[in-house]
């Protein structure tokens, strides 16, 4: 009911919500789908619990944080003059009033839609708790946002640039306005140098590109390191660069694709497209049906991993997916020694056991081997499996490493990814310039 709740539909289902409002029922389901997934954490349209809350119907209340979902308010910012809309009381309740927050930060899902939704928001009676957040966060944004910030969230910064929304906003407009080059250079320098992030082969491979598409191209998908794959539609060009520059320069027919993934595999590129979900090698152009996001950004043996924990050869077309219900790996790593996955959403408590009550929430693999899979949590935690007691103290001990390793920058991983790719048939790669960095840390 999250969908295509138009004024008709909604003044339907008012009349229908009151008659059977006299009964007793169960409680409004307001999950959209099973609720569970980072990406899927969308609550129904906030008119029906608007509604429900009026009747003083009973409303289910999702578990979890409410910071964590949102309502999708493209329905309700284009209806007019149902009192429902005004929120009220969703805007009031404990958990959904936090919720209607969380649907005007600076969200994956929500981003990009505020600025349209806020024209609204400020001229209804329910949404004073949202625009008091945002003059909260907003007095934190001087001080805290980069330039990497900035352009992550360049399209909700200017939905909120609204006078509207300013003058209700006084600490956020005041942010905004000190927002300039110098501050934010100086936040971002105590994150550390951004030429340390610089990789002198990717940008080889970019000067490729027109001026006017490197932006484009940059955006694409890539991988696995220490290889990168940049991708030009409008051109339909390929290029993959790694340790001695480009690997690969090629131009692919045109043709409209939904290209969500380019992996580079043994001097191939693999291509994979959504909806449908194939792929096909750059090499001889022949599709074969994969999974969604079906490939991790690691190789073994400079072999791409499909997210079944399975190698796929280059030039290959045989995919192995994740067996039907089983979780498979979202995330997985190599330490030089062992390849390690975790789950799809995986969540553990503070003693090792899975929060959702799987056993398999973290494991390693052998990605030559199918189905050799085997219960395990990262290295320097004692147990393998969610039963197994562990000593406070080496918790403690191990907590910390892990959570010291969290905070180092990404190239750390980068490093410890290379090591994974190194074979008979290839070199020790080259590094970016930050593994210099890397390895002074002695990740």
């Amino acid at each position: 009911m999250s969908e295509n709740v138009t004024d008709e539909s909604l003044a339907k289902l008012e009349k229908t919500m009151r008659a059977r409002a006299k009964k007793k029922g169960a409680p409004l389901r307001v999950l959209t789908s099973d609720g569970t997934a980072s990406w899927d954490r969308q609550l129904i349209d906030p008119a029906i619990i608007e509604l429900a809350l009026t009747l003083r119907m009973p409303v289910e209340i999702p578990k979890g944080d409410p910071g964590s979902y949102t309502f999708w308010l493209w329905d309700w910012v284009q209806r007019s003059g149902n009192p429902l809309d005004e929120l009220v009381r969703v805007g009031k309740h404990p958990f959904f009033g936090k919720v209607l927050v969380s649907s005007f930060m600076p969200t994956r899902e929500t981003k990009d839609e505020v600025g349209k939704w806020l024209e609204r928001a400020v001229r209804c009676k329910g949404f004073d708790g949202v625009l008091a957040a945002l003059d909260a966060f907003g007095a934190t944004l001087a001080e805290t946002w980069t330039l990497g910030a900035l352009k992550v969230h360049e399209p909700w910064i200017e939905g909120l640039c609204q006078p509207a929304v300013l003058a209700r906003c006084p600490a956020l407009a005041r942010a905004i306005r000190e927002l300039d080059t110098a501050r934010l250079l100086r936040n971002q320098l105590r994150a550390g140098i951004m030429d340390e992030w610089g990789w002198p082969e990717r940008e080889e491979a970019l000067a490729l590109f027109p001026k006017d598409r490197q932006h484009s191209a940059a955006e694409t998908v890539t991988g696995p390191l220490p290889y990168g794959v940049l991708f030009d539609d409008e051109a339909s060009r390929i290029v993959a660069y790694g340790p001695g520059g480009i690997a690969l320069d090629r131009k692919i027919p045109k043709k409209k694709r939904d290209v969500r993934g380019l992996f580079f595999s043994q001097g191939d590129v693999l291509v994979y497209e959504y909806k449908p979900e194939r792929a096909w090698w750059l090499s001889d152009g022949k599709a074969f049906k994969s999974g969604c996001n079906g490939f991790y950004e690691i190789a073994c043996d400079g072999d791409l991993i499909t997210r079944g924990d399975h190698v796929l050869p280059a030039g290959d077309h045989k995919y192995k997916g994740r067996p039907k219900g089983d979780q498979g790996g979202s995330r997985a790593w190599f330490d030089g020694n062992v390849f390690s996955a975790v789950a799809q959403e995986a969540v553990l408590r503070a003693n090792g056991t899975s929060v959702k009550g799987r056993p398999d929430d973290y494991y390693t693999f052998d990605p030559k081997t199918a189905n050799a899979r085997a219960t395990s949590y990262p290295r320097g935690w004692r147990g393998s499996s969610a039963r197994t007691a562990r000593s406070s103290s080496t918790f403690r001990r191990a907590s910390s490493v892990l959570s010291r390793r969290a905070r180092k920058p990404r190239r750390s991983a980068r490093r410890m990814v290379w090591v994974g790719l190194r074979s008979s048939h290839a070199t020790a790669p080259s590094s970016p310039k930050a593994s210099t960095g890397a390895e002074r840390q002695g990740s």
